[in-house]
């Protein structure tokens, strides 16, 4: 079965889109022209119109990709995800894919082995009212032998293949299966769903997944799994591609459609909607986006990955906690910051957890870069005082230590006390709300006035572009951390902020401290240097003309 034009059709395509390029009239060129010219040009684009229409209502015969579609279908790969803006051509090209799969015709690679295929949106309405009335379009009425719509919706095709239509609000476990040919997604589906389609990936048999939509949530799961390839994001997804456009990018719409589209829309929704481009969302954006762009495109993966072991020892070893960019250096002055919590697996269950994770950051004071990170969702609030920050602290020239004091952060301090008290984190007394005993004022307490001003403190710091962060994944973090409509600064929905603030409670100590001393040189000549000094001040003779003969 072709899904190629005749010749004749693509040639009369080709020359109708070349004359209307050519005349390139703005509307006051356009008011201009003598009215019979007007009419004509109003009649081609008329024509245009009603062409398109032809072709949708005879279900896309006729489909060639555009030129931002094709690569979504050429990708050799076995995912691929096609995110953009409203009416760039998403839905068609998807429904393409079923029925390329459906009845292994793929012009672009030999699908092989033909068999079942879920088509997945978000709910039964939208099923039953959108998305099977265009695939029946592309399909064809008469390739499909019978509909049945109870227990669930489904089609037995005339070759004997199967769709069946399902939605995101069924259980997660009614997305597990052995035997799916395809999966295609109209528009994102929650994490637990998508991750329970990708376990169904096997060496017995192949599966392919194509996913549609207009990242209107943000950057959500999508964003470390599919779209972020920058050094360090280990979620990123094997064998995974993923393409995007604008409204701009469909030569069949009209400006008047595109018009129409975009009433209504401003900012951020306009830019994600009629432009695709994925933005966070849920709230203003807090941290100056430029900037962390810039520090995306230079982020790299740790120098090493390692683990505190028994002992104190640290071993290198792959996907351990604490990554390592910079090993600590002689006469520099660090600070450490950390954002404690339980280690609550906080996922829908128990095979995938997600534990929320206690984050800490190691701020070098004289390169202004974070050096080191250490992010657990398993450590216990008492490890982490009386073990790791100590530890940390010590091989990073004694470092100083700030702890949030909320919640966790209590249990925290009180074990970092008894090891390192004269490196804690002691705020002046207009940083906090109430008034504390002397002995009890460790740590930050995260009130609503100093939670703004720590977050300030970053703020200035990635504005004024005065520090450096390696690490994908905090970077990712400041990219979704958003101001609420409620006026609160946290995470995106769907997104982390651990790491956020272990970097911005380094900012705040930073800030309360004078500035660093300056770092000594201990090269061998400014050690001779020293020497000569020295043995001026003791002796009035050089050192050099004493021991030179």
């Amino acid at each position: 079965m072709s899904t190629r034009k005749s010749p004749g059709v693509d040639e009369l395509q080709r020359q109708f889109l070349e004359q209307i390029r050519a005349l390139d009239l703005s509307a006051e060129e356009f008011s201009l022209l003598p009215p019979e010219q007007q009419a004509i040009v109003r009649e081609i684009v008329g024509l245009q119109e009603k062409l398109v229409t032809t072709y949708k209502q005879q279900g896309y015969s006729s489909y060639v990709p555009q030129h931002h579609q094709e690569p979504f279908h050429s990708s050799q790969v076995s995912t691929r995800a096609f995110i953009g803006a409203n009416k760039m051509g998403k839905t068609i090209a998807i429904n393409n894919e079923i029925k390329w799969f459906a009845f292994g015709t793929h012009p672009y690679r030999d699908v092989g082995r033909i068999g079942p295929i879920w088509v997945c949106c978000p709910s039964d309405e939208k099923s039953e009212s959108y998305q099977q009335p265009q695939l029946e379009k592309i399909i064809g009425p008469e390739n499909i032998r019978r509909k049945y719509r109870s227990p669930r919706p489904k089609w037995q095709l005339t070759n004997g293949n199967w769709i069946y239509f399902k939605n995101y609000s069924q259980d997660v476990a009614t997305f597990a299966s052995d035997e799916i040919r395809l999966i295609a997604y109209d528009e994102e589906p929650p994490q637990d769903i998508w991750d329970e389609g990708w376990l169904r990936r096997s060496a017995d048999f192949d599966l392919d997944i194509v996913m549609t939509c207009t990242p209107t949530k943000g950057l959500t799961w999508i964003w470390p799994r599919i779209i972020d390839n920058s050094p360090g994001n280990d979620q990123l997804l094997p064998d995974m591609e993923w393409f995007g456009g604008s409204i701009h990018d469909n030569a069949y719409l009209s400006e008047e459609t595109k018009k129409k589209a975009a009433e209504g829309l401003y900012g951020v929704m306009y830019r994600i909607r009629i432009l695709g481009e994925i933005l966070p969302i849920g709230g203003s954006m807090v941290f100056d986006g430029e900037v962390l762009e810039r520090w995306r495109g230079s982020a790299r993966a740790p120098l090493l990955e390692m683990e505190i072991a028994a002992g104190g020892r640290w071993v290198q070893q792959d996907g351990g906690h604490l990554w390592v960019w910079e090993m600590p250096k002689r006469g520099h002055e660090y600070i450490i910051g950390c954002d404690p919590a339980e280690g609550l697996n906080t996922a829908a269950t128990d095979s995938e957890p997600d534990h929320d994770q206690t984050s800490i950051a190691i701020f070098d004071r004289h390169t202004r870069r974070y050096v080191a990170e250490y992010c657990s969702g398993i450590m216990r609030p008492d490890d982490c005082g009386d073990r790791v920050l100590p530890l940390l602290s010590t091989r990073y020239n004694d470092a100083k230590v700030i702890i949030e004091r909320n919640n966790h952060g209590h249990t925290v301090i009180a074990f970092a006390r008894r090891k390192i008290p004269g490196r804690l984190y002691r705020p002046p007394d207009d940083r906090t709300d109430v008034r504390v005993h002397p002995d009890e004022a460790y740590g930050y307490l995260q009130s609503r006035p100093a939670r703004r001003y720590m977050v300030n403190m970053m703020v200035k710091a990635v504005a004024e572009d005065s520090v450096t962060i390696y690490s994908t994944p905090a970077i990712r973090q400041h990219m979704s951390f958003v101001l609420k409509s409620n006026g609160r600064m946290e995470h995106q929905d769907g997104a982390k902020d651990d790491r956020v603030f272990s970097h911005a409670l380094c900012q705040v100590y930073d800030h309360d401290l004078a500035k660093p001393a300056r770092v000594p040189d201990f090269t061998e000549r400014a050690v001779l240097r020293s020497l000569a000094r020295s043995s001026v001040r003791r002796t009035g003779t050089s050192w050099f003309k004493r021991y030179s003969g």
